[in-house]
């Protein structure tokens, strides 16, 4: 199944960002089904959070972090789609023409 992102109508900066910052992500679930996701770092714990239809997600992540969406099933939570914060980065409003919608799966890397 592939989830719909659209990030906020920003620009991503094109500069390079150290490890050790955080950057703005932003998350919409497009479905008509309560997601949970869950930001995974390596260096620090992770968070989760129950995302309602339609609802907006703003939060700060390192570069290097992933967002991982979690559905409920028959049998439990699956994850169904990984995407990299680095996609997710809100972009600067200094940049030209926002991005178009895309597929969850096309943002995967990996």
């Amino acid at each position: 199944m592939n989830q719909l992102v659209s990030p906020l109508p920003l620009r991503f900066k094109s500069t390079e960002i150290k490890s050790t910052e955080k950057i703005l992500c932003y998350y919409v679930n497009v479905t008509d089904r309560l997601q949970v996701i869950k930001v995974t770092n390596s260096s620090d714990c992770c968070q989760k959070r129950v995302v309602f239809p339609n609802q907006r997600f703003l939060f700060e992540a390192p570069p290097t972090a992933w967002l991982e969406i979690y559905r409920s099933t028959l049998t439990g939570a699956s994850l169904c789609d990984r995407i990299s914060c680095n996609y997710l980065r809100v972009k600067d409003s200094s940049m030209d023409a926002p991005r178009e919608l895309v597929t969850a799966s096309s943002a995967i890397s990996g």
